[in-house]
């Protein structure tokens, strides 16, 4: 955190202080979170340069998020990676210091067997998943046109039928750094992100999905990846992230992007984990106290699934065991865990965000909590571990078709009560900020559209 030390250090100094830092860290611990070895990452003050520090610590940046004055380093071989954490926590230039830790998935059958079995286009329509949750009743209010959702996950089969016309522009993949969002590979997890995204739309199949790679064919990523990816939807204009993976850490830099997110009014929606554990809680789910909607899975029976973890920091529960979804090659499949209960839950969000584009993410938040099913009965050992109760898509979005907010003037773009100059320099500063409420014509996409279909409900003014 911020430092009292002295604003320069002589190199004498420095030698010394990391010996003894060196000397006093205490012993890594077998069930200490996993940590990418030789590496760390800091987040500056404003005004700090990150070459200032990459001299004086003798360190490699790696990577730089330079809007946020982010940085992942390379460290040295020694001293031990903890010890830089610690010289950098005690720099008055840096607001924090951590060590990248791993993020992943993990198999809610805890064997090595595929997660994914192959199904039919049949059974596929058949799954009584989407049923139990209601989506089909939400459709008649809402079907998600007009959002974007980012699917922060191991990436997509564009070129499946699923998702035709259906993927937003803006993807990215943060493993090879590049634009190729492919889903794919050997490992168990190929074709996890094309099974969530697929859920995802069959819940809000006039929604848009931007998949973000950060997660390899065997489940693993890391937590600087994972912030990465939050902050680049954050600056696309994703209304909803859905991450179903996380870490058995809290680190400073996930803590960061949430709150950010949440900030500028996005949902975030993360799986609570397969560990059939009360804690640590898996991070992002565990940041509900952030405004993270945290999703625990049960059966057909809403009962709680065997694997699936709970506490008093999960907000929903959702149904996560044998759930259908689009899969690699143009099939579909079956598949088990918390990460196919999250999506269910992202699209009830996209689904509320459409009913009422004006909603704060609080009040869809709320929402959700709200329109939950009671499930303590079926569930007595668990009494208030598995959060509001079971999804409700239907009655989520007529609750958000509700709110105040979605009955106010359009072009009453302040809020004030009537239409004034005031609205026209509020809606042009929120379109150049890229703010998603500035998609006056509904498309998804923000352009002088947006700015004509604005101004021509300011001039008609409200009935």
């Amino acid at each position: 955190m911020s430092s009292r030390s002295h604003p320069t250090l002589p190199s004498l100094f420095l030698a010394l202080l990391v010996l003894a830092l060196h000397w006093l860290a205490p012993a890594a611990r077998a069930d200490d979170p996993a940590f990418v070895p030789r590496q760390a990452l800091v987040r500056l003050a404003p005004g700090a340069s990150i070459n200032d520090l990459t001299v004086e610590y003798g360190v490699q940046t790696l990577v730089s998020l330079g809007s946020r004055n982010i940085h992942l380093l390379q460290l040295p071989e020694n001293p031990d990676e903890q010890t830089f954490v610690d010289l950098f926590a005690a720099d008055p230039r840096v607001i924090y210091a951590d060590l990248n830790f791993y993020a992943e998935d993990t198999d809610a059958d805890g064997t090595t067997q595929d997660i994914f079995l192959a199904r039919t286009f049949q059974q596929y329509l058949a799954d009584p998943t989407f049923v139990i949750v209601r989506s089909a009743a939400a459709h008649a209010v809402s079907r998600g046109e007009g959002v974007t959702l980012a699917v922060i996950d191991s990436g997509i089969d564009w070129t499946h039928p699923a998702f035709a016309g259906r993927v937003a522009p803006g993807g990215y993949n943060f493993i090879e750094n590049n634009t190729d969002v492919s889903d794919g590979g050997v490992g168990l997890f190929a074709g996890h992100g094309t099974a969530v995204s697929g859920i995802v739309l069959r819940v809000a199949p006039d929604s848009r999905v931007l998949p973000l790679r950060v997660m390899d064919s065997d489940g693993s990523t890391t937590t600087f990846r994972l912030a990465q990816a939050i902050f680049h939807a954050v600056d696309q204009g994703a209304r909803v992230i859905n991450i179903s993976l996380g870490t058995l850490a809290d680190p400073f830099l996930l803590r960061d992007a949430v709150s950010e997110a949440v900030s500028a009014g996005v949902v975030i929606v993360a799986a609570a984990g397969n560990d059939d554990a009360e804690s640590p809680p898996r991070s992002p789910a565990g940041l509900s106290d952030l405004g993270v909607i945290a999703v625990t899975a049960t059966d057909a029976q809403l009962v709680k699934a065997p694997f699936s973890n709970f506490g008093t920091w999960v907000s929903v529960a959702a149904p996560g065991v044998s759930v259908h979804g689009p899969f690699l090659g143009g099939g579909y499949a079956e598949a088990t865990g918390t990460s196919f209960a999250a999506p269910l839950v992202s699209g009830t969000v996209a689904l509320a965000f459409s009913a009422c584009p004006n909603a704060a993410a609080s009040d869809v938040r709320a929402a959700v909590l709200s329109a939950a099913l009671p499930i303590d009965a079926e569930n007595p050992s668990y009494t208030g571990m598995l959060g509001s109760g079971l999804l409700d898509c239907a009655a989520t979005v007529a609750l958000a078709a509700q709110l105040p907010t979605c009955h106010a003037c359009p072009a009453d773009f302040d809020g004030s009560g009537e239409l004034t100059v005031a609205d026209v320099f509020a809606f042009l500063g929120s379109w150049f900020s890229g703010d998603p409420r500035a998609d006056a014509n509904g498309d998804g996409l923000l352009n002088v559209s947006d700015v004509f279909a604005f101004l021509s409900a300011w001039f008609a003014g409200c009935a």
